[in-house]
């Protein structure tokens, strides 16, 4: 139960860094319109 938590917990860390990524450029696109 352990391990597929932590593999949960890994694949929603990289979900969560590309959405930020995603969130910065569209930040950065509003900012210079």
């Amino acid at each position: 139960m352990i391990a597929p938590l932590l593999w949960t917990i890994h694949h929603s860390s990289m979900e969560v860094s590309e959405w930020q990524t995603l969130t910065c450029t569209n930040d950065w696109s509003t900012n210079q319109t």
